[in-house]
């Protein structure tokens, strides 16, 4: 693109062109040799401070910022003034987000979408209960009662499932860690009622101490027994509540239920009394 124009150094009409960097000031072929040449003498001179001033004050600023649009001095040829030139610090845009959960408009630089881990998890209960009332009900057979009833069938391992609570806690009471918890809790109860000292006692622990022999008649005690055989395995108190005794460790004994009957409220030699000081 050409224009005809007065040159600015010495004022004759010339032609006046746009480059690829923009609008190109314009001399006359004479006055901008005679720049070119002040140019190159410039350069070649160390540049110092004052003679950069000179330079500049001789020289106006004839370059537009391709950014702002202001004039600025440009020896090196750039199309960008100082300011636009510089690098700015990258600020990292702010995005506004809904909550997926509660729909809060958030800020925060989180990738699941929650405005918080509540909110989080709270979906993660939506979507469990979504896919839990989606999955068709199915007949089931009770493990412990029979009776047939309609569930998801989650939460059944190995094929077993209780129609009710009441069924579950029924199989749960028939566990060894059950019966070992119910006879502590009746021998406890029994020697709060008589004023004796309770500490708790596990009847595994003193079965597997004794070796699974009776302490009162020594023959072994089969374990796959349960009561009320004669022959099962019992916990007898050496020193018997009704004589004083305590319920804890020391005192207590793997007995047959036959022998501990037969014992009863009495006091069954001095071997077991040992006991006491072990």
């Amino acid at each position: 693109m050409t224009g005809i124009g007065a040159c600015r150094t010495c004022g004759v009409q010339t032609v006046r062109r746009t480059g690829a960097r923009g609008i190109v000031p314009m001399y006359c072929p004479t006055c901008l040799v005679e720049r070119k040449r002040e140019r190159d003498a410039l350069c070649r001179v160390p540049r110092t401070p004052e003679a950069e001033r000179l330079y500049r004050v001789e020289h106006p600023r004839s370059l537009t910022c391709r950014d702002c649009g202001a004039s600025f001095f440009s020896p090196n040829g750039r199309m960008l003034c100082l300011p636009c030139a510089t690098p700015k610090p990258k600020v990292k845009p702010v995005r506004l987000r809904s909550c997926l959960t509660c729909g809060v408009t958030f800020t925060q630089a989180r990738t699941e979408g929650y405005c918080t881990d509540a909110c989080r998890l709270e979906m993660g209960r939506r979507r469990y209960r979504a896919d839990y009332h989606s999955v068709p009900l199915r007949p089931f057979e009770c493990s412990e009662c029979g009776v047939i009833f309609e569930g998801k069938g989650s939460g059944r391992a190995n094929g077993v499932s209780y129609c009710s609570a009441h069924c579950r806690e029924k199989v749960a009471s028939r566990t060894p860690a059950a019966r070992d918890r119910r006879s502590d809790e009746n021998h406890r109860r029994k020697a709060r009622k008589r004023g004796a000292f309770v500490a708790r006692v596990y009847r595994s622990q003193v079965y597997e101490r004794d070796g699974w022999r009776c302490q009162l008649c020594h023959r072994r005690v089969d374990p796959k027994l349960a009561f009320p055989h004669l022959m099962s395995a019992t916990l007898d108190h050496i020193v018997p509540l009704a004589a004083g005794g305590t319920h804890e460790p020391r005192n207590v004994q793997l007995a047959h239920f036959i022998c501990n009957s037969r014992k009863g409220a009495g006091v069954n030699g001095l071997g077991e009394q040992l006991r006491l000081v072990g």
